[in-house]
């Protein structure tokens, strides 16, 4: 419909407020395609290249414009915080691919994988360059953006950044990857970002007015916590009790947004049979990046049960369930009280 209503195309006979309005509409759209057609495993509708309207403006300034406003009144016009989200979604549609592309190969090259990585990599560091001093994550611009009304969409942005992060790095948790120089840089990176979303979710609800609590925020949420819970199976020890807290917290803070989104209680779902897979392939080699893992990433929205890994791993679900290996088997011990106490599911 936004393409039939030709809303990417700007008319100067109209004023201010509805071509920002327009905007504002075309690139909700975007960004919705982006998430909504990964979370459905559907194609994308909405295309980086052809016509595209100006990236919205400052959410303030948006919110004081008039309709006598004109052009010339918007001569000090900065892009807002959706503007910049708008530049993730772009590098998030690239990570998309990436993961779907590898995981439909026969044969991986390494050094090739490694080299797309980095590129979608340095998009990342760019746009992290790019943020105005103003929009970088420290508590005094927490408290700034929180003052000018739109803390929750500043918290969303940062969410966003080590979300998509996480997934780009996800590939190297998997133990039966080739060991290269990059690989566990990689692996570290991947853990870094889920233990930063975890730790930002925790400082906007300590600060008040500032959490997000959109719904696909659970599934951030729920990927986060897999890194966690990939840690409490096979990390360091001295790893163990931040990765327990921090699984803790996820688990706390989804039981949150289920009272807003009954849907979310499909995503912690989502997450109990994905521990269970993890516990029952974790002396074969847990967190495989296949096509059942990209659809447990990805597609939010799709349920995920062990039937469909079995598909892909005949054998595996239905052998027989045990842990041999004494460590292996206290740390499961730990991963299951957690989520059956934390979230407990309806």
């Amino acid at each position: 419909m936004a393409q039939l209503l030709n809303l990417a195309k700007d008319n100067i006979d109209e004023d201010v407020i509805i071509r920002e309005v327009k905007r504002r509409v075309w690139w909700s759209l975007y960004l919705i395609d982006r998430w909504s057609s990964a979370g459905l495993g559907l194609p994308r509708q909405f295309h980086d290249d052809g016509l595209v309207p100006q990236v919205p403006m400052d959410e303030v300034a948006f919110a004081s414009l008039r309709v006598c406003d004109t052009n010339e009144n918007l001569e000090n016009w900065q892009p807002g915080i959706w503007s910049y989200m708008i530049s993730l979604a772009k590098i998030f549609g690239h990570i998309q691919d990436l993961n779907k592309t590898l995981v439909e190969r026969v044969f991986w090259e390494e050094e090739d994988i490694e080299s797309q990585v980095l590129g979608v990599a340095e998009q990342l560091a760019d746009f992290e360059r790019s943020l105005p001093p103003t929009l970088l994550f420290t508590s005094e611009n927490l408290s700034l953006q929180v003052e000018r009304g739109v803390g929750r969409t500043f918290v969303a942005l940062h969410l966003g950044y080590h979300h998509y992060a996480t997934l780009l790095y996800y590939q190297y948790l998997d133990p039966s990857r080739p060991i290269t120089p990059r690989r566990r840089m990689f692996a570290q990176r991947c853990k870094h970002h889920a233990k930063t979303f975890c730790d930002l979710i925790k400082t906007s609800v300590q600060h008040g007015n500032a959490e997000a609590l959109h719904n696909v925020v659970g599934h951030m949420t729920v990927v986060s916590s897999s890194v966690h819970l990939h840690t409490l199976l096979l990390g360091d020890d001295d790893e163990l009790p931040m990765a327990r807290q921090r699984l803790e917290y996820n688990f706390e803070y989804l039981v949150r947004l289920r009272s807003i989104w009954p849907s979310v209680d499909l995503m912690m779902k989502r997450l109990i049979t994905f521990q269970t897979i993890c516990l029952r392939t974790a002396q074969l080699g847990t967190h495989r990046f296949d096509k059942w893992m990209v659809k447990f990433l990805l597609q939010h929205a799709l349920a995920l049960d062990e039937i469909e890994y079995s598909d892909h791993h005949p054998g595996i679900v239905s052998q027989r369930f045990s842990i041999e290996d004494p460590r292996l088997l206290e740390r499961s011990r730990v991963t299951e009280s957690i989520i059956r106490v934390s979230g407990n599911t309806t």
